[in-house]
């Protein structure tokens, strides 16, 4: 690998964000002495939080993209011809000779999907697809309130008063779905047996839900009206808008006695989607992902670079893809390696097989306020060497997160902690060559995080950046000079 590019070290703390309130006092110097350290020697701005986790975040960090590529061709097939989709055709073909039942699990997040979904039963009636059930998947979206989400359902069983052969089922948190097992087999037990929390009142369940203030897409599973048994023979449809691990659900449809030792389990079942979904298992999908056109692994082959990735084993898999633009393979620009507390921070920075450093924290699963300060001030202990070996070999250093948390802990009796990160996200750029007063930073979001870095690395190379030159003017954050 060539050695020509400004070897850059991206640190990440996943969930922390600017707090709207900061009446804690959490960002003190005994918590976050690095950070706050490099905020005010360096440059400092923020950045809008677009993401709800994670996942989202590195998708759109890697694709530089909102959507998923696809949906834009989704959207023209579903206002035109959608009903000619050969696999669409194939599939309710299948359903219509076999008799059974189609349960469709969609997403409840905005108007376009339940657009989507209204049409894709159009098209199954007109077909004269009958028996369809819809699993509602509600999710965590930054804008979308249980009172839109109201709306979404009332505008949903319009289409059970056009059609009364569709019914609505269940409903269950997307963040549920494989992040927690035993809520996963309680999900799999209600769809095969018809048996837990039910609310026929669904207001009412909504009205409960937005007083507790629990997000959406952490609730339990429940249902308002039975019929919905899911069968030996019935036909699954994923209206799956995320790339979403439904890997221990659908191994649960599809191997049940691997998770069960009950009796008369469903068996025999077909499971399709609109986009191929992340399981162990491949299913039958209506629309190949498409390679997205920007993405990490794309700019280290551009720049002839190498990166190395450290974080959890469990995030592996969903970071290589993304980083490979939607695609499940090991490339020769990427490595990864476990994210640990006593890790030789001098040895890895230092790693000439490498150009570019990702250092991936996440604060998002802590349960309480003291955990939150253990957690940063464990990542900001990290920041400090990392920033110190950055200093000392004249590397860049950029600071940032990819999303941002919101969390609510009872203090006593009467107060409670408040926790708003899901605003505006920190952005620190330590680097020698961008002097303050002299640079700045574009508004901008995560979309713009990667192009930035790797223009920084390159300048030579036309990627779009959010630093710019002082009085270029807006056109700069499109390399416009």
């Amino acid at each position: 690998m060539q050695n020509d590019a400004r070897r850059t070290a991206l640190f990440l703390i996943n969930g922390f964000g600017v707090d709207r309130k900061d009446i804690y006092d959490i960002c003190n110097d005994n918590i976050i002495p690095n950070i706050n350290k490099l905020a005010k020697e360096n440059i400092y701005s923020t950045i809008n939080n677009i993401s709800t986790d994670y996942r989202n975040g590195y998708r759109m960090l890697s694709t530089s993209e909102i959507q998923l590529p696809g949906y834009q061709r989704l959207d023209e097939d579903i206002k035109n011809n959608f009903e000619e989709n050969e696999k669409f055709k194939n599939i309710s073909n299948r359903i219509i000779a076999e008799n059974k039942k189609l349960h469709i699990f969609c997403y409840l997040d905005n108007d376009t999907t339940i657009n989507h979904v209204k049409q894709i039963i159009k098209n199954l009636k007109i077909k004269n697809v009958t028996n369809i059930y819809v699993h509602i998947i509600l999710k965590t979206i930054k804008g979308v309130t249980y009172k839109s989400i109201e709306k979404y359902i009332s505008s949903l069983k319009m289409v059970s008063f056009n059609y009364p052969d569709v019914q609505i089922g269940v409903f269950f948190g997307s963040e549920l779905i494989d992040n927690d097992t035993t809520q996963t087999k309680e999900l799999y037990q209600m769809l095969i047996t018809e048996v837990g929390e039910r609310w026929p009142d669904f207001v009412r369940k909504i009205e409960i839900l937005e007083t507790k203030k629990e997000k959406p897409g952490k609730i339990k599973p429940f249902f308002i009206q039975g019929g919905f048994k899911i069968q030996d023979g019935d036909s699954l449809l994923f209206l799956n808008y995320e790339y979403v691990d439904y890997s221990i659900l659908i191994d649960m449809f599809l191997n049940p006695k691997t998770y069960f030792s009950l009796s008369n389990l469903p068996k025999d079942l077909k499971i399709y989607s609109l986009f191929p979904l992340k399981s162990k298992i491949p299913t039958e999908s209506i629309y190949d992902i498409k390679q997205s056109d920007n993405y990490l692994v794309k700019y280290m082959e551009q720049m002839n670079t190498k990166a190395l990735v450290l974080t959890t084993q469990d995030r592996i898999p969903y970071i290589n893809n993304y980083f490979n633009g939607l695609q499940n393979i090991k490339s020769e620009r990427l490595d990864f390696m476990i994210l640990e507390d006593n890790l030789p921070i001098p040895n890895i920075i230092t790693n000439p097989e490498y150009q570019l450093f990702i250092f991936d924290f996440d604060i998002g699963s802590v349960s309480n306020m003291e955990e939150l300060k253990n957690e940063l001030h464990r990542a900001d202990t990290m920041l400090g060497k990392v920033a110190e070996q950055c200093k000392i070999y004249d590397y860049s250093l950029f600071f940032s997160s990819l999303y941002g948390i919101q969390k609510e802990w009872k203090r006593d009796m009467t107060q409670v902690y408040i926790i708003d990160y899901t605003s505006q996200l920190p952005l620190i750029i330590s680097d020698r060559l961008i002097v303050k007063g002299k640079q700045y930073v574009n508004s901008g979001s995560t979309l713009n995080l990667l192009p930035s870095i790797c223009k920084n690395m390159r300048k030579d190379l036309s990627y779009p950046s959010l630093i710019s030159e002082k009085n270029n003017g807006l056109l700069s954050i499109f390399g416009i000079k």
